[in-house]
């Protein structure tokens, strides 16, 4: 995907109202990333402009040292489909979630990677994405 097609939204949890739009200069993917396995979906985006920051518009901490947390509570957010093939919500979603531990994941699941945090939620929920 091209710079000039991405769009960071800040400052709302609704897509069609109210935040401010900025259009990104650039993406970095991370070098090792694998649509196949989704390993290391992770990247930066840098925006053509500084976001302003007020009160619906904050930074977040990152973790300084690895995740290793078990039996913990995290919540999942994000504007994902809702359903193969489905369209995206207007509205941000929401889903409170329990971290395993990744030894018992990778029974279930032999491709995760070492890198990926799992979590276990109500049947019927949860991101497949």
């Amino acid at each position: 995907q091209s710079a000039a097609t991405i769009t960071v939204l800040v400052g709302t949890s609704t897509l069609s109202k109210g935040g401010q739009r900025y259009q990104a200069a650039s993406i970095h993917w991370h070098e090792k990333f694998s649509m196949l396995l989704i390993h290391n979906d992770i990247g930066l985006v840098q925006l053509k402009e500084n976001i302003v920051f007020e009160k619906n518009v904050k930074s977040i901490k990152l973790p300084t040292d690895d995740f290793t947390k078990v039996n913990y509570p995290a919540i999942l957010t994000g504007w994902g489909k809702q359903q193969l093939n489905g369209g995206v919500p207007d509205k941000l979603q929401k889903l409170e979630v329990n971290v395993i531990s990744h030894l018992k994941c990778k029974l279930r699941h032999w491709f995760l990677g070492k890198d990926q945090v799992c979590t276990l939620n109500k049947r019927g929920e949860g991101a497949c994405h």
